[in-house]
C-alpha cells in the first residue's frame, strides 16, 4: 500500500468516526427554540466535517492519479528501450533475401503491390511464387 493509500485511509476512518459521533448527538430535543444553538453548532460541526471529507477525497484522487502517470510513464520507458533494443537486434539480422548463391551479398527490395482492389487471380504466376 502506498503512503498516501494509508494516509486517505486513516483519515476516512477518523471522519467516519465523527459522522457517527455527530449522529449519536442528534435527538429530538434539539428542534426546541431554546435548543437552536446546540443545533447550529452540530450542523456546524458537520459541514465541517463534509467539507474535510470532499477535501481528502480530492487530495487521494490526484494522488493516485499521480501514482498512475508515474507507473504509465516507467511502462512507456521501458517499453520504448525494448523496442529500441529489438528493432537494433532486428536489423543486424540476415535474411534469405539478402544472400545471393556465389556469396556476395545482393540487397533487393521487394515491393508489396498496393491491395487496395487487388485481385489475387490477376498477378502473374511468378509474383504468387514470391
Amino acid at each position: 500500500m502506498y503512503n498516501y493509500e494509508l494516509h486517505a485511509v486513516t483519515c476516512f476512518v477518523f471522519l467516519l468516526y465523527l459522522q457517527t459521533c455527530h449522529q449519536g448527538q442528534l435527538r429530538p430535543g434539539l428542534g426546541h427554540p431554546n435548543q437552536s444553538e446546540a443545533l447550529a453548532r452540530l450542523c456546524s460541526e458537520e459541514e465541517t466535517r463534509h467539507t474535510a471529507l470532499l477535501r481528502e477525497i480530492a487530495t487521494h484522487s490526484n494522488a493516485t492519479r499521480e501514482g498512475e502517470l508515474e507507473c504509465v510513464r516507467g511502462f512507456v520507458e521501458e517499453l520504448s528501450e525494448t523496442t529500441r533494443k529489438l528493432l537494433t537486434l532486428f536489423d543486424a539480422l540476415t535474411s534469405d533475401s539478402d544472400i545471393a548463391l556465389g556469396g556476395e551479398l545482393e540487397l533487393t527490395l521487394h515491393t508489396i503491390p498496393d491491395s487496395g482492389n487487388l485481385d489475387i487471380s490477376t498477378l502473374p504466376r511468378n509474383q504468387l511464387q514470391k
